[in-house]
């Protein structure tokens, strides 16, 4: 029970971090190509604590709409996820995830989160290329043993 809260926290978050445009986020080993308007992250960490996911998105594409970095929160109680880009404007997406065991982790202490969903809304300059109703994606990796959150390797979070 508390295994499938906390990869919903994880989920939710990095779908909210995944707060980008984390629309339908379906990481299972490669990521599927980016379509021309969205933003694709290279590295996220985070920290699951009790229901609630936190965590950062850096090394991101698209960097006039993303500023290349960004934040992102989320919570067990919710399906949708938040992320604050570095230069003020924010992604809000719907989420959903699924469990795979250790999948593509490389420790045996991860499960491994398919996070997919769509973008809701962007604001400042995200809106532009970051659009509502485009998918979000992420293979996240979620430490049992730690609570940390990161990407399956060779994965992207994409918006």
């Amino acid at each position: 029970m508390f295994r499938t809260q906390l990869a919903k926290v994880v989920l939710v978050s990095a779908a909210l971090m995944l707060p980008a445009s984390i629309a339908t986020v379906a990481f299972t080993g490669g990521v599927a190509a980016a379509a021309s308007d969205s933003a694709a992250c290279s590295k996220l960490s985070g920290t699951v604590s009790g229901t609630s996911a936190t965590g950062a998105l850096t090394k991101c594409t698209d960097t006039a709409a993303t500023d290349a970095k960004g934040t992102f929160s989320g919570s067990v109680s919710t399906t949708t996820g938040t992320i604050a880009w570095a230069n003020g404007a924010k992604t809000t997406m719907t989420i959903s995830y699924s469990i795979e065991g250790q999948g593509s982790c490389t420790s045996s202490n991860d499960d491994e989160i398919i996070v997919t969903g769509t973008v809701k809304k962007s604001t400042g300059k995200a809106k532009s290329s970051i659009k509502k109703g485009q998918p979000v994606s992420a293979d996240i990796c979620y430490n049992t043993s730690t609570n940390k959150l990161t990407l399956v390797p060779k994965t992207k979070f994409e918006v």
